[in-house]
């Protein structure tokens, strides 16, 4: 007689508990009427945060969020400032393109083509290494693209660190016009 030998089996269902719409309306940002899901938190400074968002195609942006309630004029006018720069070099392809804006409230939001990672990031995973200067002498070459397309178009981008250059599909672009100005062709010269 042969005997088999059966198993049960247990399944087991994972029920998570359901999201309230204030705390599932909590992902997701209006601008212009276009809906984008928050994906994760990019980074933050003073009065903004930056976070990985996605449209309801699934195109991954990057969202500045900048609120104002503290705010006097000169700082909303830097912000405006940002917006116009942006617009000045959008057809150039090492600078970060500036997709809508939208202020609302005494928000601004910024949705701008999103980076992979950004140099800071890239030289942090590289500091137990050692020096590679083939490696500095590519992203050396690569930033100052970035930088000549910019003063080329008469800005002085004034915050050049290595986390306000990022890698778009595997292009280097400047970002963060924040403080950036445009000066007249005397003072560039």
């Amino acid at each position: 007689r042969d005997y088999v030998k059966t198993t049960s089996v247990k399944r087991v269902e994972i029920i998570e508990p359901k999201k309230t719409q204030a705390q599932s309306r909590r992902n997701f940002v209006r601008v212009n009427e276009v809906e984008y899901e928050k994906v994760e938190l990019l980074g933050r400074g003073g009065s903004s945060k930056v976070y990985k968002v996605k449209d309801n195609e699934n195109k991954v942006y990057a969202l500045k969020r900048v609120v104002f309630d503290e705010f006097d004029d000169s700082s909303v006018d830097g912000f405006k400032g940002e917006i116009q720069l942006l617009k000045r070099l959008e057809n150039q392809k090492r600078v970060v393109k500036l997709i809508d804006h939208e202020m609302d409230h005494g928000v601004l939001f910024l949705i701008m083509e999103c980076g992979d990672h950004d140099l800071s990031q890239i030289l942090n995973q590289r500091a137990d290494m050692p020096l590679d200067i083939e490696f500095v002498r590519y992203h050396a070459r690569e930033m100052l693209k970035c930088v000549k397309v910019v003063h080329d178009s008469g800005i002085v981008h004034s915050d050049l660190k290595p986390a306000n250059f990022v890698l778009v599909k595997g292009i280097l672009k400047i970002i963060d016009f924040g403080i950036a100005n445009a000066v007249t062709d005397h003072t560039v010269k």
